[in-house]
Protein backbone atom coordinates (compact mmCIF):
# COMPACT_ATOMS: atom_id res chain seq x y z
CA UNK A 1 0.00 0.00 0.00
CA UNK A 2 1.15 3.54 -0.65
CA UNK A 3 1.80 5.76 2.34
CA UNK A 4 -0.95 8.19 1.38
CA UNK A 5 -4.13 9.11 3.21
CA UNK A 6 -7.23 6.98 2.83
CA UNK A 7 -9.15 10.10 1.81
CA UNK A 8 -6.80 10.68 -1.09
CA UNK A 9 -6.83 7.02 -2.14
CA UNK A 10 -10.64 6.87 -1.99
CA UNK A 11 -10.84 9.93 -4.28
CA UNK A 12 -8.04 8.68 -6.53
CA UNK A 13 -9.79 5.38 -7.20
CA UNK A 14 -12.93 7.19 -8.42
CA UNK A 15 -11.01 8.82 -11.29
CA UNK A 16 -9.96 7.39 -14.66
CA UNK A 17 -6.17 7.32 -15.07
CA UNK A 18 -5.69 4.60 -17.69
CA UNK A 19 -4.73 7.05 -20.45
CA UNK A 20 -2.40 9.06 -18.19
CA UNK A 21 1.32 9.00 -17.52
CA UNK A 22 2.60 9.57 -13.98
CA UNK A 23 5.93 11.05 -12.93
CA UNK A 24 6.57 9.97 -9.36
CA UNK A 25 9.28 11.83 -7.47
CA UNK A 26 10.23 9.22 -4.90
CA UNK A 27 9.32 5.56 -5.23
CA UNK A 28 7.90 2.94 -2.91
CA UNK A 29 4.69 1.05 -2.31
CA UNK A 30 2.95 3.83 -4.20
CA UNK A 31 4.89 2.92 -7.35
CA UNK A 32 3.45 -0.58 -7.35
CA UNK A 33 0.00 0.71 -6.44
CA UNK A 34 -0.11 3.42 -9.14
CA UNK A 35 1.20 1.04 -11.81
CA UNK A 36 -2.22 -0.64 -11.69
CA UNK A 37 -4.00 2.59 -12.66
CA UNK A 38 -1.74 4.60 -14.99
CA UNK A 39 -0.69 3.82 -18.55
CA UNK A 40 2.91 4.35 -17.43
CA UNK A 41 4.79 5.38 -14.30
CA UNK A 42 8.23 6.96 -14.32
CA UNK A 43 9.64 7.02 -10.82
CA UNK A 44 12.88 8.54 -9.52
CA UNK A 45 14.58 7.03 -6.48
CA UNK A 46 17.66 8.22 -4.58
CA UNK A 47 18.04 5.38 -2.06
CA UNK A 48 20.20 2.62 -3.60
CA UNK A 49 18.92 -0.17 -1.35
CA UNK A 50 15.28 0.71 -1.93
CA UNK A 51 15.90 1.06 -5.67
CA UNK A 52 17.45 -2.44 -5.79
CA UNK A 53 14.59 -3.99 -3.83
CA UNK A 54 11.85 -2.25 -5.79
CA UNK A 55 13.41 -2.81 -9.22
CA UNK A 56 12.77 -6.54 -8.80
CA UNK A 57 9.05 -5.96 -8.24
CA UNK A 58 7.95 -3.33 -10.75
CA UNK A 59 5.89 -4.30 -13.81
CA UNK A 60 6.95 -3.38 -17.38
CA UNK A 61 4.81 -0.22 -17.31
CA UNK A 62 7.13 1.28 -14.67
CA UNK A 63 10.33 3.08 -15.60
CA UNK A 64 12.19 3.10 -12.27
CA UNK A 65 15.24 5.35 -12.39
CA UNK A 66 18.03 5.59 -9.83
CA UNK A 67 19.30 9.13 -9.34
CA UNK A 68 21.51 10.94 -6.88
CA UNK A 69 19.22 13.98 -6.96
CA UNK A 70 15.56 14.18 -7.91
CA UNK A 71 15.98 17.96 -8.09
CA UNK A 72 18.78 17.60 -10.67
CA UNK A 73 16.94 14.91 -12.66
CA UNK A 74 13.76 16.97 -12.76
CA UNK A 75 15.65 19.92 -14.24
CA UNK A 76 16.44 17.71 -17.25
CA UNK A 77 13.04 16.00 -17.53
CA UNK A 78 10.43 16.91 -20.15
CA UNK A 79 7.74 17.29 -17.53
CA UNK A 80 4.85 18.10 -19.84
CA UNK A 81 5.08 14.54 -21.18
CA UNK A 82 3.36 13.59 -17.91
CA UNK A 83 -0.28 14.12 -17.03
CA UNK A 84 0.28 13.79 -13.29
CA UNK A 85 3.27 14.42 -11.01
CA UNK A 86 3.40 13.06 -7.46
CA UNK A 87 5.92 14.85 -5.23
CA UNK A 88 6.81 12.28 -2.58
CA UNK A 89 10.54 12.71 -2.17
CA UNK A 90 12.78 13.35 0.80
CA UNK A 91 14.41 16.31 -0.92
CA UNK A 92 13.35 19.92 -0.41
CA UNK A 93 9.83 19.88 -1.86
CA UNK A 94 9.69 23.65 -2.22
CA UNK A 95 12.74 23.53 -4.52
CA UNK A 96 11.29 20.63 -6.49
CA UNK A 97 7.96 22.45 -6.84
CA UNK A 98 9.74 25.58 -8.02
CA UNK A 99 11.13 23.63 -10.99
CA UNK A 100 7.59 22.64 -11.96
CA UNK A 101 6.49 26.27 -11.75
CA UNK A 102 9.50 27.49 -13.73
CA UNK A 103 8.82 24.93 -16.46
CA UNK A 104 5.15 25.95 -16.49
CA UNK A 105 3.88 22.44 -15.82
CA UNK A 106 0.23 22.19 -16.87
CA UNK A 107 -0.83 18.83 -15.45
CA UNK A 108 -2.03 17.63 -12.06
CA UNK A 109 0.33 17.79 -9.10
Amino acid sequence: MPLLTNTFLNWFETQSWSDCNLLELGSGGSTLYFSKFFRSVTSYETNSEWYSELSQKVPPSVNLQKTNSIYYSLQHETINDFDVILIDCGENRANVSQILANKKYKGII
